[in-house]
């Protein structure tokens, strides 16, 4: 089975290898000037990338309220898992086709 791709943001996604989950942040590679992906870490279910990348996300910013805490995970966590439903559904129409 070949690798699939899940894009979270313009800066995070997750790379599919089945078993295998690796969370990646994308960075400027200061070489070529290209835009490359470093692995973040790597999990063995796709909730457990969204988790870290939640984690993350949530401490792009070092100091805030609580209640600005809340809904920046829970923000986070309903792009994550609306992407990640509409990746399961392209996956099993392209599966349906062949």
């Amino acid at each position: 089975m070949s690798k699939q791709i899940i894009s979270i943001n313009e800066d995070y996604r997750i790379e599919v290898d089945h078993p295998n989950y690796t969370l990646q942040v994308s960075y400027l590679s200061k070489k070529d000037n290209e835009v490359k992906w470093r692995n973040e870490g790597f999990y063995s279910s796709v909730s457990g990338a969204v988790k870290k990348f939640i984690q993350l996300n949530v401490l792009d910013e070092k100091e805030m309220p609580l209640f600005d805490y809340a809904i920046n995970v829970m923000a986070s966590a309903e792009i994550a898992v609306a992407r990640e439903i509409a990746s399961v559904i392209a996956s099993a129409k392209r599966n349906v086709e062949r």
